[in-house]
């Protein structure tokens, strides 16, 4: 027999929708499926760099659903942004400690925008928390990053689900997993709701032809679940689990 295909995840943008993610993972990890390169795009990148990183997912699991709001929150209307961002980024740092893209067990890439350029910026190198939180970085809710010499906010904004990002890294069949698509009658109950669901929006026509380009699609079912319910997490993450059941047996006949 020949070596199978290297598999690449390409995770979507999709704020509390994104925790589904953890739930695609941990089917391919029961199945045994391995993961060689994993791509994201704001919540994609967080899921994914944790992961890539090492920290186990019963831990990721535990944290996404009882984690209080509070202990990651900090909202401060002045500056760039609603939230100032360090309790994000202090939790990131224990974490991830220092570590760098070098580091991590499997090639990752955290996906941004850059506001200077208008262009996209794939993250393969250097310290792990300031490139997570440079694609997270919502704007109008996280104030931008800098980094070398440019200012970065959330992937989704140009990209919301890294599929060239992940074949870039060099894998041969990509399983594209989308949580932060247009959903009807989606639930806006604040700021956060407001500018996530317009980027969205947004999103959802730049992406068109790209989702076209992966070999699987993984749409889980959260169109009751608004995008700052991160207190069903515990739903996203099973709605992930499903959906990624739904596709294995067209997966392990690519593999």
């Amino acid at each position: 027999m020949g070596k199978a295909p290297s598999l690449g995840l390409a995770l979507s943008s999709g704020a509390a929708r994104g925790l589904a993610h953890i739930g695609v993972i941990k089917v391919m990890e029961e199945e045994k499926i391995p993961i060689d390169f994993i791509a994201g795009s704001s919540m994609g990148a967080l899921v994914g760099v944790l992961y890539s990183a090492g920290i186990p997912l019963q831990v990721m699991e535990c944290l996404a659903v009882s984690l209080d709001k509070r202990k990651w929150t900090d909202w401060k209307l002045s500056g760039l942004g609603a939230m100032g961002g360090n309790k994000v980024h202090d939790l990131l740092r224990l974490l991830l400690r220092n570590k760098t893209f070098q580091d991590v067990k499997i090639p990752v890439s955290a996906v941004a925008t850059d506001l200077i350029h208008g262009e996209l910026v794939e993250i393969k190198e250097g310290p792990l928390v300031p490139a997570v939180m440079a694609s997270i970085a919502v704007p109008g809710i996280f104030p931008p990053v800098k980094h070398q010499e440019k200012m970065l906010v959330d992937g989704g904004v140009l990209c919301r689900v890294p599929v060239q990002q992940a074949r870039n890294l060099g894998a041969e069949v990509i399983v594209a997993v989308d949580v932060g698509g247009l959903i009807q009658e989606a639930h806006i109950g604040n700021f956060f709701d407001v500018v996530s669901q317009s980027i969205s929006i947004m999103g959802r026509e730049i992406m068109k032809n790209q989702l076209n380009q992966a070999d699987i699609l993984v749409c889980p079912d959260i169109s009751g679940i608004g995008l700052t319910q991160f207190q069903k997490a515990e739903t996203c993450i099973l709605e992930g689990e499903k959906a990624a059941r739904k596709v294995l047996p067209e997966l392990q006949r690519l593999l």
